[in-house]
């Protein structure tokens, strides 16, 4: 007899199972924790930073959390541990504003006490380069994410101004998507994998590298798009493994773990299915890098270009892993 689909997650229908996140770095072949080396020199400045755009998004008198900025500076810390100094600080500065504006707007868009046509401008400023002027809060982001053409060729600065949008949008769109109990994960992986910004992976690992770009034929190739599918399943499955207690009391399933957890009767086994997935799409995200690398061994320009680019995003899939695990934002209860 087939279970009946649920709509709503209901921490209570598991009778208070008790449930563990084992640790599972040494199944990671490779993995390397690294953090960067600015912190000294960057804290204060970030901080006086992050001060300048509170009043873009908070009421008066109100100020971005400390633990917030701790928090976010630890993420970016382990993420961006490959870039220098100023491309990191940009780094940092442009996933504040993203966890501000998930926080604050994203998951708030239908309750904003805003008019419809205010509301639209506000989105579309953030959204489309060419209407960033319409909203104050999307001309800061366009901001932000123009300094980024300083260190990096114009054809990957423009896959990053694409993967932005990409990600705003489908961050806005998935709030309208319903998902239930009953969804694989190929079909949970389509409604998110942009949402968590995935396909940022293999568009920040560009930062940096001013004299080359990957040419949309490589980039648009089976081999290379399978290195991303899997780089974007390590993600969104990280993220909803070392999210789901502070998730689990939420009726939605914007959590794999908790759709899982419908599927197999149990958190625990959930989540321990959660993390064989994990290991499974790391090693398969290696193994297509040295399939990539080895079929370009003879076009030394090209080759050059993707083992840097390339080992640039396994240190991202690196700290995504110890950012999550090491993270309160993402661990607490």
């Amino acid at each position: 007899m087939q279970e009946k689909i649920k709509l709503n997650f209901k921490i209570n229908s598991f009778n208070n199972e008790k449930y563990i996140i084992k640790d599972f770095t040494s199944k990671l072949i490779g993995i390397k924790e690294n953090f960067t080396t600015f912190k000294p020199q960057l804290l204060e400045r970030y901080n006086n930073w992050a001060q300048s755009i509170e009043i873009s998004f908070l009421k008066k008198n109100e100020k971005i959390k400390k633990s917030i900025l701790d928090e976010t500076f630890s993420y970016c810390g382990y993420i961006g541990e490959f870039l220098e100094y100023e491309p990191f600080f940009i780094f940092l500065k442009f996933t504040t504003f993203g966890i501000v504006l998930d926080d604050l707007i994203f998951e708030k868009i239908h309750s904003l006490n805003m008019k419809p046509d205010e509301k639209e401008q506000l989105i579309n400023s953030l959204i489309f380069y060419k209407h960033k002027n319409d909203n104050k809060i999307g001309f800061q982001l366009w901001e932000i994410i123009n300094e980024f053409k300083l260190y990096t060729h114009q054809n990957s600065f423009e896959r990053i101004i694409n993967t932005n949008s990409v990600w705003i949008k489908s961050s806005i769109e998935s709030r309208n998507t319903p998902i239930n109990s009953s969804y694989s994960f190929n079909e949970y992986f389509y409604i998110r994998s942009s949402d968590v910004s995935g396909d940022f992976i293999l568009t920040m690992c560009m930062v940096g590298i001013n004299d080359g770009y990957i040419e949309n034929s490589i980039f648009d190739s089976k081999e290379f798009q399978t290195i991303n599918y899997h780089a974007k399943s390590f993600f969104l499955l990280i993220n909803d493994l070392y999210s789901f207690n502070r998730e689990r009391n939420e009726k939605d399933f914007f959590n794999y773990v908790k759709i899982l957890a419908i599927q197999l009767n149990s958190i625990q086994i959930s989540i321990d299915k959660t993390i064989e997935l994990i290991i499974d799409h790391y090693l398969k995200f290696l193994s297509s890098i040295e399939i990539m690398l080895k079929s370009f061994e003879d076009d030394k320009p090209n080759y050059q270009l993707l083992k840097q680019a390339l080992g640039n995003a396994k240190k991202i899939v690196y700290g995504i892993y110890f950012s999550h695990k090491t993270n309160k934002r993402y661990n607490s209860n």
